[in-house]
C-alpha cells in the first residue's frame, strides 16, 4: 500500500489526516506480518527510499514518492507509535 500520489502532487503535508489515514491502513497491513515499533516502521520507510529497488517502484508512480511515503511513515510513527 503506497500513499496516494495525488495527495503528494497536491503538496498535503504528511502530517494532514488523509494522509495518516492511508498510513495507518498501511501500518495495519504491515502488522499482519508483524507488529513494527516506532523505529521499525521508520526503518522500513527508510528502506523505500535507500533500497533502488524499492525506490525505483514508488518512483516509477511519481518522483519523489519514496521520499514522501518515508516521511508520511514518520510522522505516523512520531504520533501514533511508541
Amino acid at each position: 500500500m503506497k500513499v496516494d500520489s495525488a495527495v503528494m502532487a497536491a503538496g498535503t503535508p504528511v502530517a494532514d489526516p488523509a494522509v495518516q489515514a492511508e498510513m495507518d491502513t498501511h501500518y495495519q497491513s504491515v502488522r499482519r506480518f508483524r507488529t513494527p515499533n516506532a523505529a521499525a516502521y521508520k526503518g522500513l520507510g527508510r528502506t523505500y527510499v535507500e533500497d533502488p529497488q524499492f525506490r525505483s517502484n514508488y518512483d516509477k508512480i511519481a518522483d519523489g514518492l519514496a521520499a514522501y511515503q518515508r516521511d508520511a511513515m514518520d510522522a505516523y510513527a512520531d504520533t501514533r507509535l511508541s
